[in-house]
């Protein structure tokens, strides 16, 4: 997170250009859990929180060729309840028009009981905005993008006043990273006692709203064969019929002891496509730049993505993430290229 601000950058575990350096960290032991899995329970769901989740699962799924993989955030399931109770109903009967990668998607529809109650979302959010998701985002704008945004797609279209906070967090109480870090420190001494019976106040610091509960519910329901209705991340399968198949997408599917089944969506929305086309190649490239240990593909993906660098900081800005993190991506210590190109 802190190198990417060296060069005037989006320093984010999941977003930019400290997702793929968090990815590159993860990618070789994740491969691991799943060669593990294959020998000891080759029927085994693996459920991945494991940040960044949406290019992980792409990693799992397409490259390492392992279907028994979904992927999960939180972040769904905020939506869902908001709309829940915004609208005075139950969790399970709101659906959501939802697509896009992780922590790079939108709501366009809201339905409850299966009535489309989108007008009336936006005629009420127009009444009580603060009632919105993701409550920075200006009223004007979210009124003429029409979408409810991930709150992480902040980076990309509030990048300067992001950037800027991120700073002060730097100069102030540290990055989010290092705040965790401490949290955690506390939380682990606090669990020594074997008397403490009361939720630490820390671990509402710590994030990751609901998190049990989407990863156990959705356990309980491929156990159960239940068909209930899960935001998740796999393989889009026609769900959103203007995006490949094959893309790795967080939209709803059903859930099914034999696997997920995608929900149709239609299509998607114009203003939303470029976006997820730039950061799909982005995750590729990284994945195959790992996979082949070639760091020109590597390269290539910082420079596509929005949040990357420009041609004069490429270079000294990958030196800095092999520099920091050697012991974790030893595989770009030399150039070793596999690939052909």
């Amino acid at each position: 997170e802190k190198i990417p601000l060296e060069f005037g950058l989006i320093g984010q575990e999941t977003t930019g250009m400290g997702g793929m350096a968090c990815a590159l960290r993860g990618m070789p032991i994740l491969a691991s859990y799943v060669e593990l899995a294959r020998q000891v329970a080759k029927d085994a769901w693996i459920i991945n929180f494991t940040n960044p989740s949406g290019l992980l699962t792409e990693f799992m799924v397409n490259y390492l060729g392992y279907e028994r993989c979904i992927g999960l955030c939180n972040i769904p399931i905020e939506f869902v309840l908001e709309s829940a109770k915004h609208f005075n109903a139950a969790r399970n009967d709101v659906f959501l028009k939802y697509y896009g990668l992780n922590h790079l998607s939108w709501v366009e529809k809201v339905f409850v009981c299966g009535a489309d109650v989108t007008e009336e979302m936006w005629d009420r959010f127009k009444l009580n905005m603060k009632n919105i998701p993701a409550t920075d985002y200006e009223p004007d704008f979210l009124q003429k993008l029409r979408l409810l945004p991930n709150p992480y797609l902040r980076y990309y279209y509030m990048t300067d006043r992001m950037l800027k906070h991120e700073y002060e967090e730097l100069d102030g109480q540290g990055t989010r990273g290092q705040v965790i870090l401490r949290i955690e420190k506390e939380l682990l001494e606090l669990y020594k006692d074997e008397e403490l019976t009361e939720k630490p106040p820390q671990l509402s610091q710590r994030g990751g709203f609901m998190y049990s509960t989407v990863a156990t519910e959705l356990i309980r329901d491929i156990a159960a064969d239940a068909g209930t209705t899960h935001i998740i991340n796999r393989r889009n399968g026609g769900a959103v019929s203007n995006l490949p198949d094959d893309y790795v997408l967080e939209i709803p599917t059903e859930i099914h002891a034999a696997g997920p089944t995608s929900c149709p969506l239609g299509a998607a929305d114009k203003v939303t496509i470029g976006l997820i086309h730039t950061i799909k190649n982005f995750e590729r490239l990284t994945i195959e730049g790992y996979l082949h240990r070639n760091e020109n593909l590597i390269k290539q993906a910082m420079l596509i993505h929005p949040l990357g660098p420009t041609e004069d900081k490429l270079e000294p800005l990958w030196r800095r993430l092999k520099e920091e993190n050697r012991d974790y991506f030893p595989q770009f210590l030399y150039q070793r290229d596999t690939s052909g190109k």
